[in-house]
C-alpha cells in the first residue's frame, strides 16, 4: 500500500489509470456517434457536421478559463468536477432523441471532456520533478491510447449488444465510478499568475510558430470526426464489431509509438527530428486508408497512428520546454484551444464535404495538407536540439 502511495505512483501511475479509464469509456462511443446521429436519430450531414462545430466552440470557450484556473486551484478538483460532467452528459445523451435535447447534453459532454483533458494535462504538468520528460508523457499517452484501443474493440461488441443509449449510460456509469481513483492523485501547490505574465510569454516567435503549426495540423480532426466512422462503414462496409477492431488497432499502434517515441527523447532524439517523419506518415497513412482494400486501408491507417503517435509527443514535449511551469496549466489550454479551433473549422468544412463528395475526400485532403506540414519543418533551421529533458523545471 505504501508504493501506491509513493510520489511516482501519485503522479504518474494513477493519473495514468485515470486517463486510460475515461479513453475506455470515451471511445465507445467517440468515432462511431455520427452513425448513430445519421441511421437512428436521422441527423442529416449539416446537422452532423453543426453539433461537431458547436462541440468545439463549447470546447474553446471553455478552455482557456479552465486552463487559468488549473494555476489558481489543484488540478486534482477539476478532473473530479470534470468526471462529475462527463457522466451527467453521457446519462442524457442515453434518452435524448431529437437535434435541439441532444445538442445541449453534447454540448455539456464536451464542456466535460475539455475541462477533463486540460486539468488532467495541468496535473501531469505541474508534477513529476525529476522524472524523465521523454518517459513521463510516452507512459501516460501510452496508457490512454491504449484505452482508447480497448475502448474501441469493444465498442463494437457492446453497441451490438446493448445500442448506443446502452453503451452510453455505460459510459455514464465508468466515469461516475472513477471518481473514486482522485484521492490517489497528487495535490498541486497554486499560485495566482498575472495576466500580462501570460501575454508576455506569447510574443516569443518559437511560441507562435508552434501553436500555428498545432492549429493546421488539427483541421485532421475535424475530418475524422464527421467522416471517418461513416467511410468505415460506408466505404467499407464494416460492421460495428469491424469498426471497433479497425479504429482499436490503430490506438495500440499510437500507444506503443507514444512510449517509444518518449523514451528516444529522453535519449537524445531532438523535437524536429521526431516532427518530420510523424507529419509525413501520419498524411501518407490518412491518404492510403481511402483505398478500399481492407487489409491495405488498415495497414496505411497503423501508418497514420504512427505519425500521430510522434506529433503526441512533440506536442507534450514542446509545452514542457517552452512555456514557465507556474503558468503552464493556462499555456497549455491556449495550445489546445488553438488545436481544437483547428477542430471546429474541419468539422464545419468536412461534414457537408463528405456527405455531398464522399466521406473519403476529408481524409484524403487533410493528409495531403499534413505532409505538406513537414516542409516547413524540413526546410527551417534545425537551431538548438533539445536536450533530454526532466519533468517539473
Amino acid at each position: 500500500m505504501q508504493r501506491l502511495l509513493s510520489e511516482e505512483w501519485r503522479t504518474l501511475h494513477w493519473p495514468s489509470a485515470v486517463g486510460a479509464c475515461i479513453s475506455v469509456a470515451t471511445a465507445t462511443a467517440n468515432f462511431f456517434l455520427p452513425v448513430y446521429f445519421k441511421s437512428e436519430l436521422g441527423f442529416t450531414g449539416s446537422q452532423i457536421g453543426l453539433l461537431y462545430a458547436l462541440f468545439s466552440v463549447m470546447t474553446i470557450l471553455a478552455v482557456v478559463p479552465i486552463g487559468f484556473r488549473n494555476d489558481q486551484s489543484s488540478p486534482r478538483l477539476l478532473v473530479a468536477l470534470s468526471l462529475v460532467l462527463i457522466s451527467a452528459a453521457a446519462a442524457g445523451m442515453a434518452v435524448a432523441t431529437g437535434f435541439i435535447p441532444y445538442l445541449m447534453v453534447f454540448l455539456l459532454y464536451g464542456l466535460g471532456l475539455s475541462a477533463f483533458r486540460i486539468s488532467i494535462d495541468a496535473l501531469m504538468f505541474k508534477t513529476g520533478n525529476g522524472q524523465e520528460t521523454g518517459r513521463r508523457f510516452g507512459w501516460f499517452n501510452a496508457f490512454k491510447m491504449a484505452g482508447f484501443g480497448v475502448g474501441t474493440v469493444g465498442a463494437g461488441y457492446l453497441l451490438k449488444a446493448r445500442g448506443f443509449p446502452g453503451t452510453l449510460g455505460l459510459i455514464a456509469a465508468i466515469t461516475f465510478l472513477t471518481l473514486f481513483l482522485i484521492p490517489f492523485l497528487s495535490s498541486v501547490r497554486v499560485g495566482f499568475p498575472r495576466l500580462r505574465d501570460y501575454l508576455s510569454d506569447f510574443q516569443e516567435p518559437g511560441i507562435l510558430a508552434f501553436v500555428t503549426w498545432l492549429f493546421l495540423f488539427s483541421l485532421h480532426w475535424g475530418a475524422e470526426m464527421t467522416s471517418y466512422g461513416l467511410f468505415l462503414r460506408e466505404r467499407l462496409e464494416l460492421s460495428l464489431a469491424g469498426m471497433g477492431w479497425y479504429m482499436g488497432a490503430e490506438y495500440l499502434v499510437l500507444a506503443a509509438t507514444c512510449f517509444w517515441a518518449g523514451l528516444r527523447y529522453d535519449r537524445g532524439l531532438d523535437m524536429r527530428t521526431l516532427a518530420i517523419p510523424g507529419l509525413v506518415l501520419s498524411g501518407l497513412g490518412q491518404i492510403l486508408m481511402c483505398v478500399p482494400v481492407l487489409w491495405f486501408s488498415l495497414l496505411s491507417r497503423c501508418i497514420h497512428g504512427i505519425g500521430d503517435g510522434l506529433i503526441v509527443i512533440v506536442f507534450y514535449v514542446g509545452v514542457a520546454r517552452l512555456f514557465n511551469l507556474s503558468r503552464i496549466g493556462g499555456h497549455s489550454s491556449v495550445a489546445n484551444l488553438v488545436m481544437m479551433m483547428g477542430s471546429f473549422f474541419g468539422s464545419l468544412a468536412f461534414g457537408p464535404m463528405g456527405e455531398r463528395f464522399g466521406y473519403d475526400k476529408p481524409l484524403l485532403a487533410t493528409g495531403a495538407l499534413a505532409v505538406l506540414l513537414a516542409l516547413p519543418v524540413i526546410f527551417a533551421r534545425s537551431g538548438e536540439k533539445a536536450a533530454p529533458g526532466r519533468a517539473g523545471k
